[in-house]
C-alpha cells in the first residue's frame, strides 16, 4: 500500500542548611512572576559560579511507552532477522525491495538453460544477538512500490505466498567475517539464499519485451519480500545497494556459461519492516498502554519503545525568584553491564512535544554553543544531557509539556536496546539512579 501519512564549576561543598532553606522557600513562596531571564544555561565558566549550589531532589516520574512508526524507505542499511530480548520481547525485521535490470535488452543467447539462482545481500559488519541459524523466506511482491513515496516501518505490501527459496536451503547462518571464494572469483561476506530453479527459468523466459526497459520489468516483476520465520537468533545489517547485493541468475547456452544480475540500487524503492511483541512487564505496550519505569525504563530502536521522563512539579520553580537556574543536567545510568553481542546505543536523543502533540527537538539541540550531549559514556556507564535551555524555556512558558522522551539514535537501521535506571532504581543509594542535577547561582 502507498502511505501518504506522517511520516537535546565549581561545585561548592554540600550545605544542608541552605538546601533545607531552599526547599522550604521553593514551596512556600507564592505569587511571584515567572523568571524571564535566560542567564547561564550551563555555559558559564567554573570561576563564574562561586556562589553556586546544587540539588538533585527534583521529582522525576518515568514510563516506558510504545514508539511510533518510523519512515524507513531508502535508508543507508537494511535489517534482517529476528531477535528475542528477555526484557522487551521479540523484534522481527524484514525487507521489501524492488529489483532492477542489470542491463536492459538482455539476450540470453541460443538455447539458454538456467543453472541456479541466488539472492546475495552483503553484510555491513553490524549485528545484534547470538546470530543463530534462521529459517528464511523470499516472496514475490504483487503490489507496486514507488521510489518517490514515503513508507513506514509498519507498512505492509501484498505478496505471493509461494516461498522462492530452494527447498532444503531455507535455514542459513550469519557469517559476518569470512570472504567467499568461488572457482575464479571471491566475494565479501554476505548472506546467500539459493532460490528455486523454476523461478530462474521463469525469469529467463519472460520474453524480450520484459527486458526492453526497467519500466516493463517493474510492471512484470514488482520486487521481493525477505524475512525470517524463526523465533529469534539475531539481526544483521545489510548493504542492499552494494554492487555485490543482487539476485544472480547463472545459466548456460550453446556458446558459453554466464550469469545475469537483477540489481538493487539507489533507484530501487526499498523499505525496512519492523514488528514487535512485548513480553513481561512491558506487555501493556502491545495495546499501546504504558509500563511504569521508575525502576527501569527501556529504549529500543526499530520503532519498539521509548521512555517518557516527566517532571511533575517543575512549575514550582517559578515560585522562587532569589536564585537563577544556571544548569540542568539529566543523568541516565544504564542498569546492565556492556555485552558486545548486545551493544547499547552509541547515543540517545531527547524529544519533547509541541501544542499539537508532535515530536520536536529540544531548543538548542543543534547549537554549537551548548552541547546537549547524549552519548554513551562507557567509563561511567551512563548517558548525560544538558537540558538547561529547555528547562528555562518551560518555566518561561515557551514549552508545551513538562516531559521529554528518551529515544534511540539510528532507530531505522538498528534494533539496539538499553535499560536505564529509573529515579527509584535504588532507594538506598541514589547515586546510580536517574536524576536531574540543578545548579543555582545568586
Amino acid at each position: 500500500m502507498k502511505s501518504d501519512q506522517r511520516p537535546l564549576n565549581h561545585i561548592v561543598e554540600k550545605r544542608p542548611v541552605w538546601a533545607a532553606l531552599f526547599l522550604f522557600t521553593l514551596f512556600a513562596i507564592a505569587g511571584c512572576e515567572k523568571p524571564e531571564q535566560e542567564l547561564g544555561l550551563g555555559i558559564q565558566p567554573d570561576d563564574d559560579l562561586l556562589t553556586a549550589f546544587q540539588t538533585d531532589t527534583t521529582t522525576i516520574e518515568c514510563f516506558t511507552i510504545r514508539e511510533d512508526s518510523l519512515a524507513t524507505d531508502e535508508l543507508s542499511q537494511s535489517l534482517l532477522g529476528n531477535y528475542f530480548d528477555p526484557f522487551t520481547g521479540i523484534t522481527r525485521t524484514s525487507i521489501y525491495t524492488q529489483l532492477r535490470l542489470g542491463t536492459p535488452d538482455q539476450d540470453f543467447g541460443t538455447n539458454p538453460v538456467a543453472d541456479s539462482i541466488v539472492l546475495a545481500m552483503r553484510y555491513t559488519g553490524e549485528s545484534y544477538g547470538s546470530l543463530q541459524d534462521q529459517f528464511f523466506e523470499v516472496y514475490r511482491l504483487t503490489e507496486d512500490l514507488f521510489i518517490d513515496s514515503t513508507y513506514y516501518s509498519n507498512d505492509d505490501f501484498d505478496f505471493d505466498f509461494d516461498n522462492l527459496v530452494e527447498i532444503g536451503q531455507e535455514t542459513q547462518g550469519f557469517n559476518l567475517s569470512d570472504k567467499l571464494f568461488f572457482e575464479e572469483d571471491s566475494a565479501n561476506p554476505q548472506l546467500r539464499l539459493p532460490l528455486d530453479l523454476a523461478f530462474g527459468e521463469e525469469l529467463m523466459n519472460a520474453g524480450d519485451e520484459i527486458y526492453d526497459t526497467n519500466e516493463n520489468w517493474l510492471e512484470y516483476f514488482k520486487g521481493i519480500y525477505v524475512r525470517s520465520s524463526s523465533g529469534g537468533g539475531g539481526v544483521v545489517n545489510l548493504d542492499l545497494v552494494d554492487s555485490e547485493s543482487a539476485v544472480r541468475l547463472y545459466y548456460h547456452n550453446d556458446d558459453d556459461t554466464l550469469f545475469y544480475d537483477y540489481v538493487i540500487n539507489t533507484s530501487c524503492a526499498r523499505v525496512n519492516r519492523f514488528e514487535h511483541s512485548f513480553t513481561g512487564d512491558l506487555m501493556p505496550l502491545n495495546n499501546f498502554g504504558e509500563a511504569p519505569a521508575n525502576q527501569v525504563g527501556y529504549v529500543q530502536a526499530a520503532a519498539v519503545c521509548k521512555t517518557r521522563i516527566e517532571f511533575p512539579h517543575i512549575d514550582d520553580y517559578n515560585e522562587f525568584e532569589q536564585r537563577t537556574i544556571n544548569k540542568a543536567e539529566l543523568i541516565i545510568p544504564v542498569f546492565q553491564e556492556f555485552d558486545e553481542r548486545l551493544p547499547f546505543q552509541s547515543a540517545l536523543f531527547l524529544l519533547t512535544e509541541d501544542e499539537d502533540g508532535d515530536a520536536v527537538g529540544l531548543p538548542g539541540q543543534l547549537s554549537t554553543v551548548v552541547d546537549i550531549g547524549g552519548s554513551y559514556n562507557s567509563s561511567t556507564n551512563e548517558y548525560r544531557f544538558n537540558i538547561s535551555r529547555w528547562f528555562q524555556e518551560y518555566l518561561n512558558g515557551n514549552q508545551a509539556v513538562n516531559f521529554v522522551n528518551l529515544v534511540s539514535n539510528n532507530a531505522g537501521i538498528s534494533v539496539r536496546r538499553v535499560g536505564a535506571n529509573g529515579p527509584e532504581a535504588n532507594p538506598e543509594d541514589s547515586s546510580n539512579n536517574m536524576r536531574l542535577i540543578l545548579t543555582f547561582t545568586d
